[in-house]
């Protein structure tokens, strides 16, 4: 999947900002309710906030996060969060994120490269829960010669 990476007109700019403050908006409401719904409206939102500028990749992160987290959309997810990578590669807490969604896709090898890259870029907002992350599904998979040096960063 090639990225659109055209940039929007001031007028678009601006829309999508507000599209992607009302996902933001729904998808806070949805975990106060518990609310699908509110969920299903924020990734419109943040749909319309992508169409609006489609080089925004906060608004792929958030709603490839929001797919696998609060949706059980890993698929989707994935597909977010690799668009994600191609607008922005030299972001490494999007590794973190697709691992998470690689996880639960079922996908351990895939999780546990993304890990041990996130790992391995020296990003620290999520290095400990990475690690410990790395480490559970090291253990769970039958390869157990899966690389460990990402650990050592520890």
């Amino acid at each position: 999947m090639k990225t659109n990476t055209s940039k929007p007109t001031i007028w678009n700019y601006f829309r999508a900002t507000i599209r992607f403050w009302a996902a933001r908006a729904a998808r806070h409401y949805g975990l106060i309710s518990r609310s699908r719904r509110k969920f299903e409206d924020a990734v419109d939102a943040y749909g319309q906030a992508i169409r609006l500028n489609p080089a925004m990749a906060r608004a792929y992160l958030e709603r490839g996060i929001l797919r696998w987290r609060e949706l059980g959309q890993p698929e989707q997810a994935l597909s977010d969060l690799d668009a994600t990578l191609q607008l922005r590669p030299d972001w490494p807490e999007t590794l973190f994120w697709r691992a998470m969604a690689h996880h639960a896709h079922g996908d351990y090898p895939a999780a546990i490269a993304d890990l041990s890259a996130y790992l391995a870029s020296g990003d620290l907002t999520w290095k400990d829960e990475a690690a410990k992350q790395l480490n559970l599904m090291q253990a769970m998979t039958p390869d157990r010669d899966a690389p460990r040096s990402a650990l050592m960063a520890g």
